[in-house]
């Protein structure tokens, strides 16, 4: 199976270079005769792009971390108290998981939101 460091040696440009020039990377500052060597050495050795099966069933993780300062503190300045339950709205909308736990020697609260 060709790779892209085959495609590389052969047209004598970076593996990056012809990722970018395979991926039609527009902001890629290459000539046309590099652009074309690349695709025509692609087609050559016979390179197919890696693709993933069920990649549209695939499910998708996120995770957020938010620290803030302690509960004294974050009472005195009403700013960030509001920025923290904006975000704890936003999370419970989006049905995140909320854990909560003090950090370091300060007694700062960090709460991570994972989705499962």
């Amino acid at each position: 199976m060709a790779t892209l460091t085959d495609i590389a040696n052969l047209a004598g440009v970076s593996i990056s270079t012809v990722s970018r020039v395979l991926n039609k990377d527009e902001t890629l500052s290459v000539t046309e005769d590099t652009r074309h060597r690349i695709l025509t050495i692609a087609d050559e050795i016979g390179y197919t792009k890696h693709k993933t099966i069920n990649n549209s069933k695939k499910e998708k993780y996120q995770v957020a971390i938010i620290q803030w300062v302690s509960e004294e503190h974050e009472l005195d300045d009403i700013y960030y108290y509001n920025i923290r339950l904006g975000i704890e709205k936003r999370a419970y909308e989006l049905a995140f998981q909320r854990h909560s736990f003090k950090s370091g020697r300060r007694g700062h609260w960090c709460t991570l939101y994972r989705k499962i």
